[in-house]
Order: structure tokens, then sequence, then C-alpha cells
């Protein structure tokens, strides 16, 4: 939607302008009629979503080939009218053409029509999140239940925006220690250890291993894969760190 206008600013104008008619000593062709009040909303003008501008949010390190702003022209105004007889109709106006192509798979690609606001099925998504359900067996309830193309990325939105509702109130602290639990509850074969250190309370190191990484590391011992981030800070501190004990049992770092 670009524009609304209200019943109470459309009544004024109406008023005002049969107020200069009548300063002007003209005669009106008929009663003024007034838009009910009850109705909140006089017109509406509806915007293609492709009409609407594009307002890069980035630094324009990436660039995206997938844009929707395509300056699409197509309106479509609503509003109500008075008829001779003195009813109401709604009467739309149409201007514009779509400069861009119309076809289901692009109607399914928007984002805001995958959208689940059934707080039911919200509800539903947290007792399967925590009864242990991946997001594959997830995805697949919210798709036959309600008959959208939903996409893998918009059931991770949904749990994540659970887990920021559920975590709102803990500490970093108490935060980190409940992804780790929720880590180990995933997969049997996933653990994952705190180290604090005894003379001031506090955790050190933080440790987790997934089941698939036991494996891979139980068949390729002598393989060592690492996928970190680079330059994490300011400082371009590294988040690891290897410290190797040789057959001499001299500490290499």
């Amino acid at each position: 939607m670009r524009t609304s206008t209200s019943v109470f600013l459309r009544n004024k104008q109406i008023l005002e302008k049969d107020k200069e008619r009548k300063r002007a000593a003209k005669k009106a062709r008929k009663p003024i009629t007034l838009v009910p009040a009850e109705w909140v909303t006089y017109s509406k003008t509806l915007v293609c979503t492709h009409g609407q501008p594009y307002e890069p949010k980035g630094k324009g390190k990436r660039h995206h080939n997938n844009v929707r702003d395509t300056k699409c022209k197509a309106r479509l105004n609503v509003r109500v009218a008075a008829t001779f007889s003195g009813t109401w109709r709604l009467r739309v106006n149409a201007t514009g053409k779509h400069n861009h192509d119309l076809n289901k798979h692009l109607w399914e690609s928007y984002a805001e029509n995958r959208t689940v606001k059934d707080p039911q099925l919200t509800e539903a998504v947290a007792v399967l999140h925590k009864a242990g359900a991946n997001t594959h067996g997830i995805l697949q309830y919210l798709r036959e239940r309600t008959g959208k193309v939903l996409s893998l990325s918009d059931v991770h939105n949904m749990v994540q925006r659970y887990k920021l509702t559920e975590q709102a109130g803990l500490t970093d602290a108490q935060r980190a220690f409940a992804v780790m639990e929720e880590f180990c509850l995933q997969h049997g074969g996933n653990s994952a250890q705190i180290l604090v250190d005894s003379d001031s309370n506090v955790a050190r190191v933080a440790t987790f291993q997934s089941a698939r990484m036991k494996r891979l590391f139980k068949a390729f011992p002598e393989v060592i894969l690492v996928d970190a981030t680079h330059d994490t800070n300011v400082n371009r501190y590294k988040l690891f760190s290897f410290v190797v004990h040789d057959v001499f049992g001299k500490v290499l770092t």
C-alpha cells in the first residue's frame, strides 16, 4: 500500500468545499453526502511490490543481482463513492502496467506470501522444536498445514524468533549454556564442554563436537580441517589457535 485517505479527512474536505461554495454564493448541484465515519478509510492506493523504491543497506561490497525494484508503474486505487440513488459502492481505478513477469513461481518467491501468521501454527512450531524435530520435519508439517511453499530459511527464521522470545530474560552466559545444551540434544552423538577456571569461577574455554565431526576424525585422524571466521574483530584476532604435542612431548603453538 502506498497511500491511504481516512474518512475523517475526506469529510473535512467535503465540508470545506461546501463552505467555499456558500461564500461564493454558488448553488450546489446536489446535497452533500458525508462518508459514514465507522468505515474509517475512504480510499487506498495499492502499488506493485516491484514499484517500491529499493534502498540498499550495505556498503556495496556484495552486489545483489535479484533486486525486487523494477520501477513498475502499476497502481490500483480503491475508494468509496456515493451513487445517485443514495447507495455506496467501491470504485476501482487501475493505472500503469507491470514491467515484469507475472507467474506463480514469482508469487511464491515473495517472503510475505510464505509468512506463517497463524498463532496456533507458530505455537506448534515451538512445540515441535522443543520435542527435537529437525527443520526438514517442521518444513514438511507447515507445507501440509498451510499449502504455502515455504523454504528452510523461513523455518530457521521462525525457530530463531522463538529462541529470542524464550531467551529474552537470560544473561549472555545463560544463553551460551542454553545453546550448548540445545546442541547436545539435537543428536545423541553431539557433545559440548565448558571449562571453568576454579580460582575465578569464569568460563575460559568452550568446546563442542558434532557426531559427524567425531565420525570423520575417527576415519581420518591424520587430517585436520578448520573452518573459522577471519578478522573477527578490530584487532584481527582469530577465534582459534593450535596447541600440538610432538612425539618428544614438546608443545608447539
